[in-house]
């Protein structure tokens, strides 16, 4: 008396269970990728005249302006032009650019997650300063890449993880000459040619959702693209690069959308000197990013001149 059938139960069972499955994979159905958003400024150089300045208003006083900018974005990077650094300069030059290692801290305060070192300032005070930069960068949480304790660390930074995303960073410099002697089990920088580019975006494409690529290169001050700056972006970008940044010449360069890739030839000035003679602009990239796909959603100019207007 009252006993179900037992079909009438199986039936139910699969009902339930069927409600389940669906329930499950309308669900997954329903959750959007993860997405972080990306920024990208150009030059940031805290020594030398920007040095007094901090000096004057505080070391935080150079970000100010963009600070919400820079902290609204989920990873931050910039081309970090100086040396973080305590040591004597190694070589004379007439631009010197070292700031003193106390800006580490200032740099993780306004938000960066991420510096290039691939550049011709880095080791304005030898290995020991670029030894010394690294040191203050991994003590403040900031990830570096373009420079390594030895060339085979120097090709495998950066990975950086935000909302579920792994983003890969390598950084290039175009100048060969650095002013020491290359030596791969020191400390050493990374230098951009086709095979380097063949060589290492290749393994960190597997690594990550995102891959950036940063070139410091050109001529300072010449706003058009070359041609070899054309076809390595481009080969990036073939290669697995996401996005290509640019920066050295200290003007805002060509912004182009190649294949699935972003390309900004130069970044420009984010933080420098005034000089009477220079531009004293850059430019502040944004971009929203799912796995596989980058949408440039904002680009604002920046001025140099606004530090010395506060």
């Amino acid at each position: 008396m009252g006993n179900t059938p037992r079909t009438a139960t199986s039936s139910a069972a699969v009902f339930c269970l069927t409600a389940v499955l669906l329930t499950a994979l309308c669900g997954c159905a329903r959750r959007p990728p993860p997405q972080a958003t990306l920024v990208c400024v150009g030059d940031v150089m805290l020594g030398r005249g920007v040095g007094d300045l901090c000096l004057e208003k505080g070391n935080a006083y150079p970000f100010e302006r963009y600070a919400k900018r820079l902290a609204g974005a989920d990873i931050a990077f910039c081309n970090l032009e100086a040396v973080l650094s305590d040591q004597p300069m190694t070589y004379p030059r007439v631009n010197p650019l070292r700031a003193r290692p106390e800006m580490a801290d200032a740099l993780a305060a306004a938000g960066f997650d991420v510096v290039s070192l691939a550049n011709n300032h880095v080791v304005d005070c030898g290995r020991p300063g670029l030894r010394q930069t690294m040191e203050l960068l991994d003590a403040v949480g900031i990830a570096y890449t373009g420079a390594g304790r030895t060339l085979a660390e120097a090709e495998q930074r950066a990975i950086v993880e935000a909302n579920g995303l792994r983003f890969g960073f390598l950084a290039f410099s175009d100048f060969a000459e650095v002013n020491f002697v290359h030596a791969p089990e020191r400390e050493a920088i990374l230098i951009l040619s086709e095979e380097t580019l063949r060589r290492t975006v290749p393994p960190l494409r597997d690594r990550c959702d995102v891959l950036v690529v940063s070139c410091h290169w050109g001529s300072e001050f010449v706003v058009p693209t070359t041609t070899r700056q054309r076809d390595l972006a481009h080969l990036a970008v073939d290669l697995g690069a996401d996005i290509l940044v640019g920066h050295h010449a200290h003007v805002r360069g060509e912004v182009e959308h190649y294949g699935d890739g972003s390309i900004c030839y130069c970044l420009g000035d984010f933080i420098f000197d005034i000089f009477a003679d220079t531009p004293g602009e850059g430019s502040l990239l944004e971009w929203r990013c799912t796995p596989g796909a980058c949408e440039l959603t904002r680009q604002v100019e920046t001025h140099v001149a606004d530090l010395w207007e506060g």
